[in-house]
């Protein structure tokens, strides 16, 4: 049964401390998705600006994993933003 269990075992680790490609893609479509969220909210009527959603989510990100917390993710958090 142990080994059935470790063919099963997916690893789904979205960031990780030595892939810079990976955590921008990441940090990009993540950041990309908040400011679609926000944006949406805005159209239906709901009073949220737009950044707002999108401000929690990249704070998170960099809170929780400290090793984004570079000029670097800030820059591709901004280009997100900006997209």
């Amino acid at each position: 049964m142990e080994k059935w269990a470790e063919i099963m075992r997916v690893n789904l680790t979205l960031f990780k401390s030595d892939n810079v490609l990976l955590n921008s893609f990441n940090v990009f479509i993540l950041t990309l998705l908040g400011c679609m969220l926000g944006s949406h909210a805005r159209m239906s009527g709901i009073d949220l600006s737009v950044l707002w959603p999108v401000n929690i989510l990249v704070a998170a990100l960099f809170y929780r994993y400290h090793y984004l917390n570079t000029p670097w993710y800030c820059c591709v958090a901004y280009n997100a933003m900006i997209a």
